[in-house]
């Protein structure tokens, strides 16, 4: 079932302007929907860090989210239900094409939704944090971040990944945080290192060989499939989760984004800088993402809030 994107109806609200990473003076055109310019946030200026204050250059107000309280008793059936569930959601019924794309592309049969989980369901306990090692997906398909059988690095421990092929090419990983589920992560992680040759076509064939390009809006797609795993694993074993709000986290919070400063001596300074090449590049990944499919920035957290048909329950 192809996704249609809402035409309106999502876009920041004058009460809510000061909080979107969006400028209302500058809009393109991504089909039938107008999506704001994004805009550099307001940085402010506080003391020095130390043990007691993390000070420096940082945005104004971040929010961090807080893991929401998982039962141990309840990770293991947890982790099986995230298994099996994410083997069992089906791309095409999740699928969103590439803007101007009228057609699923003729490859649409060699992709296929995986889970992403550390072995120990253990770990899913603090579903908020990172992990890159002893990571588990589907039989058949392998890992290829940055070098062949290379493991991804999940910045959250439930994850969904996009195999084509055979091959993990992508990822969508959070966690539930007190608010609801929370996505931290949507990535490309199949293998970019280019073959050691300047033919073009060969070169040109290596940069679709992940299938990231043949037409499919592939963050929205598994964004999509993450908020259906969730609406369908978190009510089985987590009853209370019934009805809660799927979250993408916005550029803004992402700690890749608040960076630690480096004196030219290679200490640290004690001080917090943005990356802004890399808020800009996460702004088109995470912002734009949530927004086309609906999402609203809440002023409270600055992250998108997802609208009501992706609440955990309702997804389908």
């Amino acid at each position: 079932m192809l996704y249609n994107y809402p035409k309106s109806g999502y876009l920041p609200d004058e009460d809510a302007v000061l909080a979107s990473p969006y400028s209302p003076a500058i809009v393109q055109h991504l089909g039938d929907v107008q999506l704001e310019q994004p805009l550099y946030f307001q940085r402010v200026e506080v003391a020095p860090a130390t043990r007691q204050n993390r000070g420096g250059e940082r945005f104004a107000s971040p929010y961090f989210a807080s893991s929401y309280p998982i039962p141990k008793e309840c990770l293991t059936a947890l982790h099986d239900a995230l298994w099996s569930h994410a083997e069992a959601l089906v791309v095409d019924e999740h699928l969103v094409l590439a803007d101007g794309r009228q057609q699923p592309p003729k490859t649409l049969g060699d992709y296929r939704f995986v889970p992403v989980l550390h072995q120990d369901p253990s770990f899913l306990q603090y579903s908020l944090s990172s992990v890159n090692r002893n990571l588990a997906t589907s039989q058949g398909v392998s890992f290829e971040y940055e070098k062949p059988d290379g493991m991804p690095f999940m910045d959250g421990r439930f994850g969904l990944g996009l195999a084509f092929r055979g091959r993990l090419v992508a990822l969508c990983s959070g966690g539930i945080a007190k608010e609801g589920p929370v996505i931290l992560q949507l990535q490309d992680v199949s293998n970019r290192t280019p073959p050691d040759t300047t033919d073009p076509k060969v070169l040109h064939s290596f940069a679709y060989s992940n299938g990231l390009r043949s037409g499919i809006d592939w963050k929205a797609t598994l964004v999509r499939g993450w908020c259906s795993l969730m609406s369908k694993s978190l009510p089985e074993v987590l009853p209370q989760t019934l009805g809660m709000p799927v979250w993408v986290q916005s550029a803004e919070n992402n700690n890749w984004v608040n960076r630690q400063e480096y004196a030219s001596n290679g200490l640290i300074t004690g001080r917090y800088v943005v990356d802004q090449e890399r808020l800009t590049r996460l702004m088109t990944t995470y912002n734009m993402t949530a927004h086309r499919l609906g999402g609203i920035i809440d002023p409270q957290t600055r992250n998108s809030k997802l609208p009501s048909s992706f609440v955990v329950g309702q997804a389908a």
